[in-house]
């Protein structure tokens, strides 16, 4: 679960319970671009199902420094890497049936209807938030580090799409 490729084949399953997303973009402003996406699927009971990892090309760019820094692609990592276009309409046909979570999610659900926008396929109405959750629960505003620490969830590699979706579903277990 380490390494970071591409894919366009979203895998299917039983359109219920729920799938974790999580993005690496290339900023933080709305119109910044997917560059990877990993996505969890969870049956109604939380047990992991499947799971679905890609690079994107995104603009063609992995970001400015700053961000560079934190999710660490490279350049070069990019070149032959699907569009966001060439996975949109599987990606919102495996939604369907199952309650969206992310940690975070306003920053995830913004980027990706900004890719939606622009494959011109319809937006994703809403994601649920981790973040939230854990402050509904009392657990306060907790950052995805903060979390895998403080539960004791495992995530091999921050800032990594697949590897962060990971540890957003075990939290997503522990809350549920």
């Amino acid at each position: 679960m380490s390494t970071r490729g591409f894919s366009t084949s979203i895998p299917r399953v039983m359109p219920k319970g729920f799938v974790v997303v999580d993005t690496e973009t290339t900023g933080s402003e709305t119109n910044s671009r997917v560059i990877e996406i990993g996505m969890i699927f969870l049956s109604p009971r939380c047990t992991q199902q499947k799971t679905f990892s890609t690079l994107l090309f995104g603009n063609g760019t992995v970001g400015e420094w700053y961000v560079k820094r934190v999710h660490r692609i490279r350049q070069s990592e990019l070149d032959g890497a699907p569009q966001f276009k060439d996975i949109a309409s599987s990606f919102l046909e495996s939604l369907n049936g199952r309650i969206v979570f992310a940690h975070n999610a306003s920053f995830d659900l913004k980027r990706i209807n900004h890719e939606l926008r622009l494959a011109r396929k319809p937006r994703v109405k809403s994601m649920a938030c981790t973040i939230e959750l854990g402050k509904h629960l009392g657990y306060g505003r907790l950052s995805l580090d903060k979390a895998v620490e403080k539960f004791d969830l495992f995530r091999q590699i921050s800032h990594h799409a697949l590897h962060d979706a990971f540890a957003t579903s075990q939290l997503l277990r522990h809350y549920l």
